[in-house]
This record gives C-alpha cells, sequence and structure tokens, in this order.
C-alpha cells in the first residue's frame, strides 16, 4: 500500500515539475507582447502562435 502512495507522490511532483517549466515567464510574456505590436507579418504568424489576449 505505501508503494502506491509513493508512486501517486511522484507522478503529482513530475505533473509539478512539467508545469513549472512550460509556465511562461514574465520575460516570454513581454517578448511576445512586442512582436504582436510590433512584428512583421511573418513574425505574427505563426503556427505555435497562441491566442495573446490570454497571456497579456
Amino acid at each position: 500500500m505505501k508503494k502506491r502512495y509513493w508512486m501517486i507522490i511522484i507522478l503529482l511532483l513530475l505533473i509539478g515539475l512539467d508545469w513549472v517549466i512550460r509556465a511562461p515567464d514574465s520575460r516570454s510574456r513581454q517578448l511576445t507582447a512586442a512582436i504582436a505590436a510590433q512584428g512583421s507579418a511573418m513574425l505574427t504568424v505563426s503556427p505555435f502562435r497562441r491566442n495573446l489576449a490570454s497571456t497579456a
């Protein structure tokens, strides 16, 4: 039974670590906003572009 609890704790820690690694920091949000405001069409049209209203 204890092994199951350790596996759940490790899984939750890995999920938390993944979230921290993927979460955008303030510097990347500023860069994204600058590209959206001043960038050319080649920079603003990207398959990886997220909804900029949700990151502001």
